[in-house]
């Protein structure tokens, strides 16, 4: 099972100035943006099972998720 306290603490690191927090769905990875302006296109959910997905493996799909949605932006 993947540890989000872990997954978002590199979410931090890596992206510094974006607020956004990944969330354990039922099936899926979420992304909270309420820290974030409302006129920011929020990030689309993850469909992956985050019970049978490790931390290290979560993370880089996480972080390589986000960085699409930065190249987006």
């Amino acid at each position: 099972m993947a540890n989000f306290k872990q997954v978002n603490k590199t979410i931090k690191a890596t992206f510094p100035n974006l607020k956004v927090e990944a969330v354990r769905g039922d099936g899926y990875v979420w992304f909270d943006m309420s820290a974030t302006p409302i006129e920011t296109e929020p990030v689309e959910s993850i469909m992956v099972h985050p019970l049978s997905c490790n931390t290290k493996d979560l993370t880089q799909l996480v972080i390589e998720h986000l960085k699409e949605y930065r190249n987006g932006i």
